[in-house]
């Protein structure tokens, strides 16, 4: 027979004088609850320090004595510049006004592995001058080819390549850059396609003085040497699409025709430790395309720093592979901005059944059973998105040495534009429409046609109310397009759904004539949608944007969760985002879902927190985090997903939900959970929000033990400290340190 305990818990947040934030506290880290373990380096993190603080940087150290004294509660820590050669660019933006990357201020910190390194990364945002700081992610080559076999190079013909070299037969001074594992470098076929360096042989000095010694046939940037042979022979088999020779009466051709490929190194026993400093090594040393058969589902703002230098600062194109996690996850560097994303089909044009595919996608390209070189001056055949990425890399060469005046980003859209969209009518892709980029790759096109090309990019999506998007929340979506190709007459965008319950209110933007290379937005008229009742709950949806301008047609998607199951208060001084699952400030182990504990400000003071419920260590019920850090314990089952009560009976903000231990826990303890949540707008009660619960169980009352556990990161967390008034019966948090908030 089930039992009554009902718990009144109560959320105050008192503010002596003035609210004192550090200065530099921009937001949390949280590691993406889809990035594996086995992807974050133990141990390390990356950071970037504010530019005020320049001058106080030094290559091992950082002459600053807010941030030294978070060091110095680190345990192990010591830091060093990623980039020590590089200094900051002489303007802050390009002619297209995008803003230039700096990478002097970007620095690596090793610490005692048993440290979290979410910890540590929030620990360095919180203490001051700190732009951003995430794990150092640790990518993985996308494949590693199979046994030698007799194949062909059907992607030749598929792509069109015979009919673009009557065309162009490409330019030796256009370099595609292999970051990869190495290469075969005395394979017959590659030899002569490695872009030599011969302003630095091999004598022992660095005569270029470009402060790599040696660097004659590219540099192993996972081991700092010269010797980029083979790690694993992935970068080999990328390379035979790249760059191997071609019309040299030798094994295979390579898309690029006469182009070159320059080995970079990014790897040490087959880890990829030097992933993303391998892009800024190939966009310093003159590498026009840049491929990366590589990635993971990591994605920082370290990597789009490294993606926006390589663009911005040096005018160079990065290719990258989607993945082949046969899904929709974003994965990186393949998602950042400004890369021309590839994923793989086959030689009937059907996606490659491990392809990635989604919104992310730009471009689709050859990958199942292409043939290209491997070691010991072999051949062989595989499959994987990292085999189609260096195809549409060395068709980029082939397009810049044709059209020579185009950006590297109006390349990349040359490239989509004129891909063939005939793969949607392929039976085995009915169920990827507009999810495979915009077709397949074809050189003879995107030689001899003029296309035009609209993009919509900073995309910005409001409620104007709490940003959790539910039922009957009007939705406002607004960006930048830009006109990358040919001049446009008349331009029209139209908005569309692909769900029933999402209504378009305003689903139409008339940009009218845009010039090449122009931007406009359209903040002043955004598009507006509704959404309607009966989505379930945390729906992934899909808006398509459709261009239109005389005969051009083209299109753009992007997804959007909604009907969220957790809502964010709003209404007094506290923020906090209240969940059907018993999880408080935020929905997930990620910090993606919800607002934290807020007050007056964007800025959390909570690193998670959960409802508890217990008998013995046995048998605890919560939503807590466990190893790794970036998972929660997720014993509890929503019965019923949190909601407003309208109208109000207690509050001016009324919510209810209720969950269970039983259905998703092997330890349960058998109890049910009614969550009340009441919050008020006026003066006297706004610095406060009431979290009510009613208990069931069949355990007796005297043997159950139940409470709310927080982790509060107020100011510098390390200055933190927790103690209890007696007298009040009221346990409270506050720093030692520069913050005067109490909670």
């Amino acid at each position: 027979m089930f039992k009554s305990l009902k718990i009144n818990t109560l959320f105050l947040l008192m503010v002596f004088a003035s609210v004192q934030l550090c200065a530099g506290q921009n937001g949390r880290f949280s590691i993406p609850a889809n990035v594996p373990a086995d992807e974050i380096s133990p141990g390390k993190v990356v950071f970037k320090i504010s530019s005020d603080i320049r001058n106080s940087s030094r290559v091992n150290a950082i002459d600053n004595p807010d941030l030294n004294k978070t060091f110095n509660n680190i345990p192990g820590f010591s830091i060093y510049k990623k980039f020590p050669t590089h200094s900051m660019p002489a303007q802050e933006r390009n002619a297209y006004g995008q803003k230039l990357a700096d990478l002097s201020l970007i620095y690596e910190g090793t610490f005692d592995p048993l440290m979290p390194v979410e910890k540590v990364c929030n620990l360095l945002l919180a203490s001051g001058n700190i732009v951003y700081a995430e794990p150092l992610y640790l990518p993985k080559p996308l494949y590693n080819p199979n046994d030698p076999d007799t194949a062909s190079q059907y992607y030749l013909g598929l792509i069109q390549a015979y009919q673009a070299w009557d065309v162009s037969k490409g330019d030796t001074n256009i370099v595609i850059g292999v970051t990869d594992t190495g290469t075969d470098l005395d394979h017959p076929d590659l030899q002569d396609g490695i872009k030599y360096n011969y302003a630095d042989p091999i004598n022992g000095i660095d005569d270029d003085g470009d402060g790599y010694t040696d660097n004659f046939m590219g540099w192993d940037v996972g081991q700092n040497d010269n010797n980029p042979s083979i790690d694993i022979v992935h970068g080999s088999f990328v390379s035979g699409f790249a760059g191997a020779v071609t019309d040299n009466a030798t094994g295979i051709a390579a898309p690029g025709f006469k182009g070159k490929f320059l080995p970079v190194k990014i790897s040490s026993n087959g880890l990829l430790n030097a992933a993303y400093e391998g892009i800024v090594y190939a966009a310093d040393h003159g590498c026009q395309v840049i491929n990366c058969s590589w990635g993971g589902f990591g994605g920082g703002q370290f990597g789009q720093d490294i993606v926006d230098y390589a663009t911005i600062n040096k005018n160079r194109l990065v290719v990258g592979a989607s993945g082949n996690s046969n899904s929709e996850v974003p994965f990186f560097p393949s998602s950042y901005n400004y890369v021309l994303s590839v994923t793989g089909t086959n030689d009937t044009d059907t996606k490659w059944v491990n392809s990635s595919y989604g919104a992310f996608i730009d471009i689709s390209a050859p990958g199942e059973a292409v043939y290209s070189t491997i070691f010991d001056n072999t051949y062989s055949s595989s499959s994987g998105t990292s085999f189609a990425a260096p195809i549409v890399a060395a068709g980029a060469g082939l397009v810049m040495a044709h059209l020579p005046a185009l950006t590297p980003l109006q390349v990349a859209e040359q490239l989509r534009a004129t891909a063939d969209e005939s793969i949607y009518s392929v039976p085995g892709n009915a169920t990827y429409q507009n999810k495979l980029g915009k077709g397949r790759l074809n050189l003879f096109r995107a030689l001899t046609e003029t296309p035009k090309s609209v993009r919509m990019s900073d995309i910005v999506i409001t409620d104007n109310n709490d940003n959790a998007f539910v039922e009957g929340d009007t939705l406002e979506i607004s960006g930048l397009f830009t006109n990358y190709l040919a001049p446009l007459g008349n331009l029209t965008v139209t908005l569309t759904c692909n769900n029933p319950n999402v209504t378009i209110i305003n689903g139409s933007f008339n940009p009218g004539s845009m010039a090449t290379l122009t931007s406009v937005d359209n903040n002043p008229a955004p598009f507006t949608v509704a959404i309607g009742a009966g989505i379930p709950f945390n729906t992934n949806i899909t808006f398509n944007l459709t261009y239109s301008d005389g005969s051009y047609n083209d299109w753009q998607i992007f997804d959007l969760v909604i009907n969220v199951d957790y809502i964010n208060v709003l209404v007094n001084d506290v923020g906090v985002s209240i969940t059907s699952r018993g999880r408080i400030g935020y929905n997930n182990g990620s910090q993606v879902q919800g607002i934290g504990f807020t007050y007056n400000s964007n800025t959390s003071h909570l690193y998670e927190s959960s409802f508890m419920v217990g008998t013995d260590t046995s048998h605890v019920s919560d939503r807590t985090f466990v190893s790794p850090a970036s998972n929660i314990d997720d014993d509890f089952t929503s019965m019923l997903n949190v909601h407003e009560v309208v109208p109000t009976v207690y509050s001016d903000f009324d919510l209810e939900s209720r969950f269970e231990d039983t259905t998703n826990n092997p330890n349960a303890i058998g109890v049910e959970v009614n969550q009340n949540t009441y919050a008020w707008s006026t003066p006297a009660d706004s610095k406060y929000i009431i979290v009510e619960y009613t208990i069931k169980s069949s355990v007796a009352a005297q043997n159950l033990f139940a409470g709310i556990y927080c982790d509060w990161d107020l100011g510098n967390a390390v200055d933190n400290k927790a103690e209890y008034d007696a007298t009040r019966k009221m346990g409270y948090v506050y720093s030692t340190g520069s913050s005067s908030i109490y909670v």
